[in-house]
């Protein structure tokens, strides 16, 4: 019942919030703000997108977010890599062309090159986000695996830790869906090994997934049945048919994912009024502040000495910043004039 209630109350601030007008100042910020300010922005997206309706989602897109997002992914740091990748996969849940419009945008390549060399929490949010574009059609998973996504998948799911080797294993489950021709280079990758060890040793979501994806590649051809067999799957476990499991097993990797996001949350800077001192000595302070604030706001932070209409002091930070930089070109203009009329000698008398 408090978890109800309290998950009623967080999509209830979370309205307000995007009803205050927040989005289009956010999606702003993804555009042009500090490295830290475009962080913050995308974590906080991504609390509004997970906390709403389906539409919040268009809301986002529409704002003008993708582009900015695709850039974070082949220029930010790695939180921002990483933040960028959570967000996709929340704009990708639930809707085909929500998905089309983020494979359109760009974003399957820097997500692959981000499994290959991301650090390890970039790399299961880069897994987590291509398994949930996966979902949707054929053709977005013949993208991805053009994209060169099996392999880097593939090494995760055999040297990754626990939550990497979930989300790798949900994601090549995906991609194997309606194609022998992916199966086989899902097999030929060599994926079947460290699928049966997780079978053997893996959480039980863990080895539900996994059951799923035998089968799958298992359905793909007689070859590929033998080869799965003779990995070491048991002959009982491709027999059955477990139609919840793969429903069940997508629950998880939503459930994973709102949990690393949570976790990622609470290690973060507080959403007090006395913001922390580091991010005081950065640009684009108001914009932080009102971030902080309105995670806060959202029941992912601590609670806030006193909140900030944030929506009017994201657009006012902008504006003020724009007419400084008029002003300060204006003034370089003046000075100029002043100065090349005393430098000019009158040739009368010179």
């Amino acid at each position: 019942m408090y978890e109800h209630t309290r998950s009623s109350n967080r999509e209830e601030r979370c309205a307000q919030i995007v009803d205050a007008g927040a989005l289009q100042p956010l999606a702003t910020l993804l555009r042009e703000g500090s490295e830290v300010s475009k962080q913050l922005a995308a974590q906080l997206l991504t609390i509004l997108a997970a906390n709403s309706r389906e539409d919040r989602c268009e809301q986002i897109i529409k704002a003008g977010t993708l582009q900015p997002l695709v850039k974070m992914l082949k220029e930010g740091s790695e939180n921002a890599k990483e933040r960028a990748a959570h967000l996709l996969r929340q704009l990708a849940s639930g809707s085909k062309d929500r998905s089309a419009q983020i494979v359109d945008a760009g974003a399957l390549q820097p997500l692959v090159c981000l499994l290959k060399a991301g650090s390890v929490r970039s790399k299961i949010s880069a897994a987590s986000a291509l398994g949930r574009l996966a979902s949707h059609s054929d053709q977005q998973r013949t993208q991805i695996a053009k994209a060169g996504a099996l392999q880097p998948l593939v090494s995760l799911l055999k040297e990754g830790i626990h939550d990497a080797k979930f989300f790798a294993t949900v994601a090549l489950g995906e991609l194997a869906t309606g194609s022998e021709e992916r199966s086989v280079q899902i097999v030929n990758s060599g994926a079947l090994q460290p699928l049966i060890m997780l079978l053997k040793r893996g959480s039980e979501d863990a080895k539900a997934e996994v059951a799923v994806v035998l089968r799958i590649l298992a359905a793909g051809s007689e070859d590929l049945r033998a080869r799965v067999v003779k990995a070491g799957a048991p002959v009982s476990l491709l027999s059955e048919v477990v139609p919840v499991a793969a429903a069940s097993a997508a629950a998880a990797a939503d459930a994973a994912a709102a949990e690393l996001l949570a976790e990622e949350e609470s290690t973060k800077v507080c959403g007090c009024e006395d913001i922390c001192p580091t991010l005081c000595q950065r640009g684009n302070l108001k914009f932080e502040r009102s971030c902080n604030v309105l995670r806060s706001m959202c029941g992912f932070m601590s609670s806030c000495a006193a909140i900030l209409p944030v929506a009017a002091q994201a657009k006012e930070a902008e504006t003020k910043a724009k007419k400084a930089t008029k002003k300060k070109a204006s003034k370089v203009i003046i000075k100029r004039g002043r100065k090349d009329k005393s430098s000019h000698v009158n040739p009368l008398n010179g």
